[in-house]
């Protein structure tokens, strides 16, 4: 498969995450592990997309949980 696709792929699915709050929850059992499989990928630009579509669903997820909201993001 082209890298093409699979950067496009990775750009639909953020798109996803982005625009369907309310299934959320599914897509963490689902495009997360999905997500995280394809973070071996070997194309730099593909893999930016990748992380930045998880880092999406994790900011959509941090979101919703109210607890959440007080735990300040960790830069090494």
């Amino acid at each position: 498969m082209s890298w093409k696709v699979r950067r496009a792929s990775a750009k639909c699915i953020e798109a996803m995450i982005l625009s369907r709050r309310e299934e959320i929850a599914q897509f963490l059992g689902t495009l997360g592990v999905l997500l995280i499989n394809r973070f071996k990928e070997r194309e730099e630009n593909v893999k930016w997309d990748i992380f930045h579509a998880y880092t999406a669903l994790l900011s959509q997820i941090r979101s919703l949980i109210p607890s959440f909201s007080a735990i300040s993001l960790v830069r090494f």
